[in-house]
């Protein structure tokens, strides 16, 4: 059953998210000790009861009992049993955490102090664009396409096109008469070979402890949607669909503080 569930989100699940069902699903198993078909609502909450005692979080709590429900859900809807013993358990409840984002100045800032061109273009194309750094590592050169940028394997399988900043463009085309390795890989390193989602963790690292601030791929793709919604005078349609989400309750954690997507983007920086 499990096996069955895991390639069933090969088509349509990140490899990340895919592996994270993984965990909390064999996690469960070991737990219980019993067939799959005998689990009671019971069980489910005394396997929640124990993480929560061993100091697990609520968020990460949820997600577990996400995992669960999902498992079970695809097997009734296949007919595979007879009911979702999840379903009659309460979902744990979540704190929603404060996702920080870069204010125009100290995108102003960081970007100054930048002094060579691939490493400029990473933090300008993440900043316009919203690109998770999952997407951003799979960029390929073929993936820029006149102003645009293909994103053609996004999460939950997703392709879509990002309209390209001006200025964004401009440093691209620096970076492509420089740039070296036979790869197909937009993104270098050193090694010649593709970046990987923690080597550019590492970049921001670095060039944020330079101007005095913690940078994270996700604080680029926040600071991007916080300033698409402000500019766009709050339009979350808009915003959802250059973030790439699939429900737009994801989207309105934006709103703290449909237009053509291309003039909302060059209103970024």
């Amino acid at each position: 059953m499990l096996n069955t569930f895991l390639n069933h989100l090969e088509l349509t699940k990140s490899k990340h998210t895919r592996k994270n069902y993984e965990i909390d699903l064999k996690q469960f198993k070991n737990f219980i000790k019993k067939d799959w078909k005998e689990v009671k609502p019971e069980d489910i909450e005394k396997f929640l009861l124990k993480l929560k005692r061993q100091g697990m979080s609520d968020n990460t709590l949820a997600r577990k009992y996400s995992s669960l429900r999902s498992f079970y859900e695809f097997h009734v809807q296949r007919n595979n049993l007879s009911y979702n013993p999840v379903s009659m358990v309460e979902r744990p409840k979540t704190v929603e955490p404060e996702t920080k984002y870069l204010t125009e100045e100290e995108v102003d800032k960081l970007l100054n102090i930048i002094d060579n061109v691939r490493d400029k273009l990473l933090v300008h194309l993440m900043v316009t664009s919203g690109l998770r750094v999952g997407e951003v590592t799979a960029l390929n050169v073929e993936d820029v396409e006149g102003n645009q940028i293909i994103v053609r394997n996004g999460k939950g399988k997703k392709k879509r096109i990002i309209p390209m900043h001006p200025e964004t463009r401009k440093l691209l085309d620096e970076y492509l008469d420089i740039r070296y390795g036979k790869t197909n890989a937009l993104f270098v390193n050193k090694n010649y070979g593709r970046f990987s989602e923690w080597g550019i963790s590492l970049i921001l690292k670095k060039w944020g402890q330079k101007v005095g601030i913690d940078i994270s791929p996700h604080m680029l793709r926040h600071t991007f949607a916080t300033r698409v919604y402000e500019k766009s005078g709050h339009d979350l349609l808009a915003t959802k669909e250059l973030l790439g989400h699939s429900r737009v309750e994801t989207t309105q954690r934006y709103a703290h503080v449909t237009k053509h997507l291309s003039s909302l983007v060059s209103l970024v920086l």
